[in-house]
This record gives structure tokens, sequence and C-alpha cells, in this order.
């Protein structure tokens, strides 16, 4: 009699199918938001016989019963398996984003910083920061509420990600600030592409300003190479932003 506890080293679930059992678990627990249903053949458990070498005339009743309670208990493990994947996954998806703006959010830029210059160590190559400052935001807040300002930093994203290739990153950095990663891009490119980018939004952005409010852009940017840190490149972008927010005001 063959031990049908053991599958000699090749896993039923090869050809079996969890639909059943999942079927079941989904009636007793709720689903996941992200969860998809997933179609699987129906389970044979002749095939699955097959697959752990069983012969046909050792599949008695019991045999059958046997098999079905351990491929059963393989189903359920998987199917939990799966769920907790894309718990995770979804988790992990809002933990990388902003929770207002179609971007991410400052955690995720500094790890792509922090891998984009572990990469120039290999490749030698020069990429760029750059931190845009929409000002005078907080003070149109405060006098037009908070629709308007939510709206203002809706439509400044929105046209940051479209002006932008596809290599490139934007990210919120909170209140009235974004920041771009240029990669591939040297300090004077990244100089002129990130002035014509504030000047683009500014102008975009004054169809909505109060006369004695206006909404400009500063900004500051720096290059990078592997050389540095990410905290580094980001205190050098803010110190650029802030010695040209001086020079304006």
């Amino acid at each position: 009699m063959v031990d049908v506890t053991r599958a000699s080293g090749v896993d039923p679930l090869v050809r079996a199918d969890g639909h059943k059992r999942r079927q079941e678990h989904e009636e007793q627990g709720g689903s996941h938001p992200r969860e998809a249903p997933t179609r699987r053949l129906p389970r044979q458990i002749h095939d699955v016989a097959q697959v752990m070498g069983i012969p046909p005339s050792e599949l008695t009743p019991r045999v059958q019963e046997a098999l079905d309670i351990i491929v059963s208990e393989y189903d359920r493990a998987r199917s939990d398996l799966e769920r907790e994947r894309e718990r995770i996954a979804y988790y992990q998806d809002l933990a990388d984003k902003d929770p207002h703006l179609p971007l991410v959010n400052q955690r995720t830029l500094m790890r792509e910083l922090a891998r984009l210059i572990a990469r120039a160590a290999q490749t030698r190559t020069v990429s760029s920061l750059a931190i845009l400052h929409i000002r005078n935001l907080e003070a149109t807040r405060l006098r037009h509420g908070r629709a308007k300002a939510d709206g203002i930093l809706q439509q400044a994203a929105e046209r940051l990600s479209t002006a932008l290739r596809a290599s490139d990153i934007v990210a919120s950095l909170g209140g009235a600030e974004f920041a771009v990663v240029l990669t591939l891009t040297d300090g004077a490119a990244a100089t002129e592409k990130v002035a014509a980018l504030a000047e683009a939004l500014g102008s975009a952005l004054r169809d909505r300003s109060d006369p004695d409010l206006p909404l400009d852009v500063l900004w500051g940017v720096v290059a990078f190479t592997s050389a540095d840190d990410a905290e580094q490149v980001m205190e050098a972008a803010d110190r650029d932003l802030r010695g040209r927010k001086v020079s304006v005001v």
C-alpha cells in the first residue's frame, strides 16, 4: 500500500485545484479590497493520485478520502498564503504613496535616492534632485479655505507628473513642497530643466492666484553621485532652495 501522507517529493497541488476550499473560506470570512478571484480547473483526485505515483488499483475509497483531506489542507494553506501576500502588498502600496496626491511620499523618495546613489557607484553616472516650493500656498489656504489649496496641489502634482520622463520621480514632501528626481541628468542640464519646469508650473497656477497672494514656484537643485547619501542630497537641495528664496525675497 502506498503511503498517501507523503507526496514523494511532488507537490500534489501541481494538478490539484483549490477552488472548492477557497470558496468555503470566503464564505466564512471577509474578502480583502485588493483580492481578485482566481479561476482554476476543478480538482480531480485521479490526477492528484497520478502525480503522487499511486497506482489506480490502490485508489480505494479510503485512499481517495485521505487524498481529499490532504489536498484540501494544502488548498487552504495556499489560499491563506495568497491572501496574506495580497494584504502585505496592499499596505505596502499605501505606505509608499501620499495620502492625498497621486504621488509617492518622502519615504519612497529617500529609498529611491539611495537606490540611484548605489547604482551611480556601479555606472559612474550623475542624477539630480530638485525641490519645488509653491509660495503663498499656506496664506491662500488660510484666506480661501483648504479646498482651494488642495485643488492647487492636485493641479501641481498632475502637471509635474506629465512634464517629466517615465524614468524621473515626482514625490510630495508635504505642505507646499514637491521633490523631483531627474535621472541621468547632470547639474547644468538639471538647472535648466527645473527652471523651465518651475516657470511653466507658476504660469499655470497664476490663473488660480489671489492678486494679493501670487502663487509662484521657488526651486533648488543639486546633482548627486555615488559619493553622497540620500540625506546629504536632500539637505543640499534644500540649501539651494533657501538660497534662491532669500535672493527672490
